[in-house]
C-alpha cells in the first residue's frame, strides 16, 4: 500500500479505514495538526534512538527515519503486524537501524491479554484481567529495553498506547533518572491521563519541562491531546 508516495505493508485481513487519519496524525505539519508528534524543542534529527511505542502500521517509525533519527525500536503488541512492520521499515533504512519488538509496555515485565477491536486495529489494548482473550502477549518496560539494548543519552519516546501510558512511564523511572529521554505522548485516552503522566515524568526526573498541546473534544469533558517533555 502507499499514501502520498510512502509505501507500507498491512495485513490483508486488517481494516483499512483508519489508515488515512493515522497517516495525517503523523505527517501533517504541526501548525495545523494538534496530534502531531513534532515539537521544536525535541527534533528527531538529534535522536540517538527512538522508541515508537504503539508502532501500528509504522508511520511514525518512517517519519523518524526520514527526519534523521539514528535508529528506531518499534514496539507493537499485535503479533500479526511484526512481519508487515519489518518489511515496511526495510524500505526506509538499513536493517541495523531498526528493530521490531512484539510486546506491550508496562510497569513490570510479564504478560498481558490483548483486547482487539475488529474494526479499529489502532485501538487494540492490553488488559491483564481480560481472561476471555485468547491472545497473551509479552509486556516489557522501558527500563528493561534500555538495559537490553544499551540505550543511553539522546533518546526520544513516542507513545500512543491506548491508556497504558501511565504504566509505561512507571516502568521508565530508571531511564528517566539516568538518561532523560524526550517524550511525545498521546494522553487523550482518559480525562486525567495528561496530569498523571506529567506527575510521573517529574517523579522520574525533576529536570523535565512538560508541555501539553491540542484539545481532544470527541469525549466529554475535553482533555489535552499531546504531552511533550524535554
Amino acid at each position: 500500500m502507499a499514501v502520498e508516495g510512502r509505501e507500507f505493508f498491512w495485513p490483508e485481513r486488517f481494516p483499512v479505514d483508519d489508515l488515512e487519519w493515522l497517516y495525517a496524525e503523523v505527517f501533517y505539519p504541526r501548525r495545523v495538526n494538534p496530534s502531531s508528534y513534532e515539537h521544536p524543542r525535541i527534533p528527531l534529527s538529534d535522536a540517538g534512538w527512538v522508541l515508537d511505542a504503539g508502532a501500528g502500521e509504522g508511520f511514525f517509525s518512517i517519519y523518524a527515519l526520514e527526519n534523521g533519527a539514528s535508529g528506531v525500536i518499534a514496539v507493537e503488541p499485535l503479533p500479526q503486524l511484526k512481519p508487515a512492520l519489518e518489511k515496511t521499515l526495510g524500505r526506509y533504512a538499513e536493517r541495523e537501524r531498526f528493530r521490531v519488538i512484539t510486546a506491550g509496555l508496562g510497569d513490570a515485565c510479564g504478560f498481558s491479554f490483548l483486547v482487539e477491536d475488529p474494526h479499529h486495529s489502532c485501538q487494540t489494548r492490553l488488559d491483564e484481567h481480560h481472561a476471555g482473550s485468547d491472545q497473551k502477549v509479552p509486556v516489557v518496560t522501558i527500563d528493561s529495553l534500555a538495559d537490553q539494548l544499551g540505550l543511553g543519552e539522546k533518546g526520544f519516546v513516542k507513545m500512543d498506547i491506548e491508556g497504558a501510558e501511565m504504566a509505561a512511564l512507571e516502568g521508565a523511572m530508571r531511564t528517566m533518572a539516568r538518561h532523560r529521554p524526550k517524550f511525545a505522548v498521546a494522553v487523550y485516552h482518559g480525562y486525567e491521563n495528561a496530569q498523571r503522566c506529567k506527575e510521573l515524568i517529574l517523579k522520574g526526573n525533576t529536570g523535565y519541562t512538560v508541555e501539553f498541546r491540542g484539545m481532544y473534544g470527541w469525549f466529554h469533558p475535553p482533555r489535552p491531546y499531546m504531552l511533550f517533555a524535554w
